[in-house]
């Protein structure tokens, strides 16, 4: 069936009619239009997350999830369903004779009173010791989650959440392989690692009793500062900050081609490399060429004013022209 031969249903941008009645689903992964077969248009309703039914039939998208049903449970939130008594998730069944009812503890995290469910996957969890970190960290007292994946080398008696975002842009999930989310991230450390996510950052080589996290990129713990998995060099753990904790847009918008950095000793420069952009590092300012270094350090004067430099600070970028 083509699309120009159909009207949306109900103002709906994913449930199309055409003109006898025929109820269809164009796919948001694929744009595929496909028949919801044998609907009973006067009783055909739509619910939440691609589901819908009628007085018969239960679909998911456009798939018949099943016929004759007695009743349905639409739980509204990250896909969960329960027809008579099996669970679905996003239309896939995940679990028979499912007598009990989810309760949503926080986010994407459901209990049924025995069991934790996770993005259709269920896990046994000790109720009394649960708790939520954030949006994707939880812990109980002998296991730590991230989403729906056990992270198994966590300690969860000392397991804290370090740092929360909204996502990173494309371009650096492209550059750095060990990121994986584009959207909401935690870094979390115990007494034995960092983690970005669930999975172990820098093994063996970061101190995670010591770590913290500086801005979304850059962390530091007693013995060095790293951007991303590099270790920036002659950078002052201790002391490392940026000149101001704005983010790339904002410089951006006050005409800042770069972020620039500080320790007691140095100004450092997040130095980019437009041909091979697994090269960028942040380096210190004296490492530049001095013309670059002049008009690098000329730009970041002139916008002294809209950053906010102190007086001691203003010496100190004077001092390396």
């Amino acid at each position: 069936m083509k699309e120009g031969n159909l009207r949306k249903y109900l103002k709906e941008e994913y449930y199309l009619q055409d003109n006898d009645g025929n109820i269809y689903f164009k796919s948001f992964n694929t744009g595929k239009i496909e028949l919801l077969n044998g609907v009973d248009i006067k009783s055909f309703k739509l619910l939440t997350n691609f589901y819908s039914c009628d007085k018969n039939k239960i679909f998911s998208e456009s798939k018949l999830l099943k016929e004759n049903y007695s009743t349905y449970t639409d739980y509204k939130s990250y896909g969960y369903f329960k027809i008579d008594n099996s669970l679905y998730w996003y239309g896939k069944k995940i679990q028979n004779d499912f007598k009990e009812e989810l309760i949503l503890i926080s986010e994407h995290f459901f209990t049924d009173g025995k069991n934790l469910f996770v993005n259709g996957k269920r896990f046994p969890f000790e109720k009394e010791s649960f708790i939520i970190l954030n949006k994707f960290y939880a812990k109980d007292k002998s296991t730590v989650f991230h989403s729906d994946e056990i992270i198994s080398e966590a300690d969860p008696s000392t397991f804290k959440v370090l740092y929360e975002y909204e996502g990173l842009s494309k371009d650096i999930l492209a550059k750095y392989s060990f990121i994986k989310d584009s959207g909401y991230s935690s870094w979390a450390h115990d007494k034995k690692h960092v983690y970005y996510c669930e999975e172990i950052f820098l093994k063996g080589i970061i101190d995670a009793a010591s770590t913290v996290v500086i801005d979304i990129h850059i962390l530091r713990d007693k013995n060095h500062v790293y951007y991303f998995d590099k270790i920036i060099d002659e950078a002052d753990s201790n002391s490392f900050q940026p000149i101001l904790n704005l983010n790339k847009k904002t410089y951006d918008n006050i005409g800042l081609s770069t972020p620039f950095y500080r320790d007691n000793q140095n100004i450092f420069y997040l130095q980019e490399h437009a041909s091979n952009e697994n090269k960028d590092q942040i380096i210190p300012i004296k490492k530049l060429k001095q013309k670059q270094r002049k008009t690098v350090l000329q730009e970041l004067l002139g916008h002294s004013k809209e950053l906010g430099l102190k007086e001691n600070e203003i010496l100190m970028i004077k001092n390396f022209l």
